[in-house]
């Protein structure tokens, strides 16, 4: 059988050598003063078994990538402090936040935003008069299934807390489903798309604006299956 063409490019290269690729851009804050410290610009590959490349942002808040094996990867950005999250990343004027790109090529002039302006959808798990079982998670996820790449931004897991309230914040607006699980399976906790696909029957849909805080009551939801 013949090989994909990235592999076949790999393979075709001197030995030791690497894809090599650029991505070159800044990051821009929003909502306040950004504290003092290192940031990390990172292209992040959808298989986990590939290192993650990462560089540190300049005085002046520019950052580039290089010398970096190609592949499907989503540009992020690390440690953000607590109440800053990451916006948006476009490049020549395309929303790319959440959608994982083939970089071989590179990227120029793109644009991070690090944000306190977040979304957030607040709540409570009705439990039918019984409190929580103590193993519930709290699963909001976007309703476009393309946009559930890894660490992907509108995807979220929390925990609720012992009065059975939760919030899930630094969301990005739109429409969303919320479910709260009992006893959720191993993939569940990793967020595939497979176990968002099958949690949307009986999710709760609910829809947020940019920058808002919306209140919503969910009921327990139980997933036998392993």
């Amino acid at each position: 059988a013949e090989l994909p063409s990235e592999e076949r490019r790999y393979l075709s290269l001197p030995h030791g050598a690497k894809t090599v690729f650029h991505v070159k851009g800044r990051v821009r804050f929003e909502g306040g003063e950004f504290p003092r410290g290192t940031l990390n610009v990172n292209a992040r590959a959808a298989d986990p078994a590939i290192p993650v490349s990462q560089v540190s942002i300049d005085a002046e808040n520019a950052f580039e990538l290089q010398n970096t094996v190609g592949g499907l990867r989503v540009i992020r950005v690390t440690p953000l402090p607590k109440g800053w999250w990451l916006k948006s990343v476009a490049s020549a004027g395309r929303d790319i936040t959440n959608h994982a790109l083939d970089l071989t090529d590179g990227l120029v002039d793109v644009d991070v935003i690090v944000s306190r302006k977040m979304s957030t959808i607040r709540g409570v798990v009705d439990g039918g008069g019984s409190e929580l079982p103590a193993d519930t998670v709290i699963v909001a996820f976007s309703d476009d299934p393309s946009q559930w790449v890894p660490a992907s931004t509108v995807v979220a897991r929390v925990w609720p807390e012992e009065d059975a309230s939760f919030a899930v914040e630094g969301l990005r607006g739109g429409n969303y489903f919320v479910a709260a699980v009992e006893n959720p399976t191993r993939a569940v906790m990793r967020l595939s798309a497979a176990a968002l696909h099958s949690l949307r029957p009986n999710a709760s849909r609910v829809s947020v604006k940019e920058s808002e805080t919306i209140d919503v009551t969910i009921p327990l939801v139980r997933i036998d299956e392993r």
